[in-house]
């Protein structure tokens, strides 16, 4: 397939999944307020700088070959991780202030990553290539992460301050995902190569669903979590 024409593909397939994501984790009837934000929004001050951060500098790291032998052709999308690096940054500071003001622990190295955090850390930068990084961050994760975004939002799930903080993180959502889909029309240009995309789409979205599920499990919905906590899976 023609490597704009899959790009546009992989970013509308996570789009749909992200919708899907969305849908089956938060429910309208799920309200959380006060003090039970503050294990949401510390997880969201992590993963925003862990998961935000170290997979673009993994990156950079991998596209950089010294200085004398630098290629300029892909400088742009450096700068475009550096941007993103920027943002990731910016967003954890915010959701780290929320957590200040609701009276939590605002320093994100003191918070305990759990086990779904570091799998989706894990499922996101553990990788050996630029775009199989790039396609778990910003083709699969940023989709999924904006339509997670915009679901508590519109359901209420949160107080308005909340709602400001999660708007202020989206809107920057739409750019990681437009570097990701510049990414494959200019690397994924062999069938080998879109095959392993796929793969990294799906692996990725597998552990979104327990991250987020994780979230809204362990706080609004006690029950279902106990459950989840006993199971042999």
């Amino acid at each position: 397939m023609d490597s704009k024409e899959f790009a546009k593909a992989v970013i509308g397939e996570s789009n749909r999944r992200g919708k899907q994501l969305a849908e089956d984790v938060f429910d309208a009837d799920d309200t959380i307020t006060g003090d039970d934000l503050i294990p949401m929004l510390q997880g969201f001050m992590w993963s925003e700088f862990y998961l935000g951060v170290i997979p673009p500098v993994r990156v950079m790291s991998m596209l950089y070959d010294g200085a004398w032998d630098i290629d300029p052709s892909n400088i742009d999308i450096m700068l475009g991780l550096g941007d993103q690096i920027r943002d990731e940054v910016k967003h954890s500071k915010l959701f780290s202030r929320r957590v200040e003001e609701l009276g939590g622990d605002p320093n994100v190295i003191h918070y305990e990553p759990t086990d779904e955090d570091l799998f989706l850390l894990e499922r996101t930068a553990d990788w050996d290539e630029p775009i199989e990084i790039v396609t778990a961050l910003n083709c699969a994760g940023e989709p999924a992460l904006a339509e997670a975004f915009k679901a508590i939002m519109e359901k209420d799930i949160v107080d308005p301050r909340t709602k400001d903080v999660i708007h202020k993180a989206k809107i920057d959502e739409g750019n990681h995902i437009n570097l990701g889909k510049k990414v494959l029309e200019r690397f994924a240009t062999d069938e080998e190569t879109q095959e392993r995309v796929w793969e990294i789409v799906d692996l990725k979205f597998e552990a979104a669903y327990e991250f987020h599920g994780k979230q809204m499990d362990s706080m609004s919905r006690p029950d279902r979590y106990a459950q989840a906590g006993t199971s042999d899976d």
